[in-house]
């Protein structure tokens, strides 16, 4: 079987009008200034995990952000409930442990069921 390497550079300027309409704690999503997003893949080769990387983290140092701001849908996996849900995160474990007390919803960038995981 033959793999073929891809890479995926995306950026993305969005509109961001209506979504400073909603108050920021009324939905799980931190970064509502934001109007550039920039996705990338690079495969899942040491050496693509090595550039996406390197480039993931000139991305953070020039976003205007104090360190890394991901859109939580499309996190590497290596990110905290701080870079994925901003100053939501507390709020939002809390809300988990009321409603998925079991821990059901325990998938991708899932929320830890502990507030200690969160600052």
């Amino acid at each position: 079987m033959k793999f073929t390497r891809r890479a995926i550079f995306q950026l993305m300027n969005l509109s961001n009008e209506k979504v400073m309409e909603v108050a920021e704690d009324a939905t799980a999503y931190p970064w509502r200034e934001t109007t550039g997003l920039v996705m990338m893949s690079f495969g899942s080769d040491a050496r693509g995990q090595e550039v996406a990387a390197e480039l993931r983290a000139e991305c953070v140092a020039t976003s205007g952000y104090d360190g890394l701001s991901v859109y939580s849908s499309v996190g590497h996996g290596d990110e905290t409930p701080e870079q994925m849900f901003g100053n939501n995160a507390p709020r939002l474990v809390e809300l988990k442990k009321k409603w998925d007390p079991a821990n059901a919803f325990a998938y991708m960038h899932a929320l830890p069921t502990e507030p200690s995981k969160c600052k």
